[in-house]
């Protein structure tokens, strides 16, 4: 019984969309391509999850996945049947106006990515990262809701970078946005509060996303 697992923060698990954000969009999608196929006899079957927390940053994802990703997975399905896709890293590299710096260190970081992958990688070898987007700084430098501290593109490009290079490293494939998005001449309409996207913003992702994981290779896992 194959099974996707979207992993992050609150951008995952689709906050402020209607429509219940990226994941949940293409949960949608998954689920509808299961229902018409999957009682063929070489069918396509997937089981998404989205276990997106809001405020989550690579440590609590650490602590957490164990129990929540064995909770919904046999003892058998591991190897072929699951695929894990990774979306987290932004809430890492908030900024603290008060101490003037970064609040979560570089080394740190890597360190909790890196055991995310390892721990990924005793159920599986199907593992991918989403990289961050940024932000509209007019509104979250500082953000309103976490007194003396901040969201900067600057940061968050430098731990975007962070992750691509484990990624690199261990040959994981890795979704670049941040340029992209960045390049957007109506940036700022993509977003609700300058952080999380809004219905427009996770349309884009929902696309961008979308033709990143759907690949033949993809099919082929999923299917019977």
């Amino acid at each position: 019984m194959a099974k996707l697992f979207f992993i992050g923060d609150s951008i995952t698990a689709g906050s402020w969309d209607p429509k219940g954000g990226w994941a949940n969009r293409l949960t949608s999608q998954i689920m509808e391509r299961t229902h018409t196929s999957c009682n063929k006899s070489d069918g396509f079957y997937c089981r998404p999850y989205n276990l997106g927390v809001s405020g989550d940053t690579a440590p609590d994802i650490v602590r957490r996945f164990e129990n929540e990703v064995t909770t919904r997975i046999y003892n058998d399905e591991v190897g072929d049947t699951i695929q894990f896709v990774f979306a987290v890293g932004v809430n890492d590299s908030i900024y603290s106006l008060d101490g003037q710096m970064q609040c979560y260190g570089d080394e740190e970081f890597q360190d909790d990515i890196q055991r995310m992958i390892d721990m990924a990688r005793n159920l599986t070898q199907n593992i991918s990262f989403i990289g961050l987007l940024p932000v509209d700084e007019a509104l979250v430098n500082p953000a309103p809701w976490a007194e003396g501290k901040a969201y900067r593109n600057e940061s968050i490009k430098h731990f975007d970078g962070l992750i691509h290079d484990i990624c690199e490293q261990g040959r994981i494939p890795f979704l670049s946005l941040f340029e992209e998005w960045l390049a957007l001449p109506d940036l700022a309409d993509h977003f609700t509060d300058g952080l999380h996207p809004n219905e427009k913003g996770h349309a884009r992702l929902e696309k961008t996303i979308g033709d990143f994981i759907f690949t033949d290779g993809f099919t082929e896992f999923h299917t019977k």
